[in-house]
């Protein structure tokens, strides 16, 4: 049987919900090891990891990028979450920053990004910002976000599953 470490780095509930689906689909066939990216721990035994990162600065959040520190030449998926659309230019953005920090010392075998929601209240600080100020939400910043509210969404997670399994397939596991 397979293993496979399960690293979860989640401030808002949104990247949790979307690795917990994905246990809840490998658990059955494959030894899967939950870790927190907070306080990680190595796995040699691991035949792939999958890193489970929120967006942080249009790549890994810090806690995620410690995971890749315990590793070398290991194949990793990156399942992540952002505020912003990830078929957009920033989420290309994000794909190369997070293949590059993974491939800086191990493999990276595919990048998953799924929207997930934005803090309320980090959408009303931005709105109350000077509107000179270069992050202050205009009127369709503010839709973008309160559109955000509603992912992970049915269609994410099921997204999210099958880009894990297609890439199993893939790698032989």
């Amino acid at each position: 049987m397979s293993v496979i470490a399960l690293y979860i780095s989640s401030v808002t509930g949104n990247t949790r919900q979307v690795a917990d689906t994905i246990w809840e689909d490998l658990s059955p066939a494959y030894k899967v090891i939950v870790c927190d990216s907070r306080s990680p721990a190595a796995y040699p035994e691991a035949d792939l990891c999958l890193l489970c990162f929120w967006c942080w600065r249009a790549t890994l959040d810090p806690s995620s990028q410690k995971v890749l520190h315990l590793y070398r030449r290991q194949p990793f998926l990156a399942i992540g979450t952002m505020g912003g659309r990830p078929e957009g230019a920033y989420g290309e953005r994000v794909r190369e920053k997070v293949r590059q920090a993974v491939d800086a010392g191990n493999r990276c075998q595919g990048i998953f990004l799924c929207r997930g929601k934005i803090p309320e209240a980090r959408t009303e600080y931005r709105r109350a910002l000077p509107k000179d100020h270069r992050l202050y939400l205009d009127d369709a910043g503010y839709a973008r976000h309160l559109s955000s509210r509603s992912h992970p969404d049915a269609a994410d997670l099921a997204h999210a599953v099958a880009f894990v399994r297609n890439a199993l397939r893939r790698l032989d596991l």
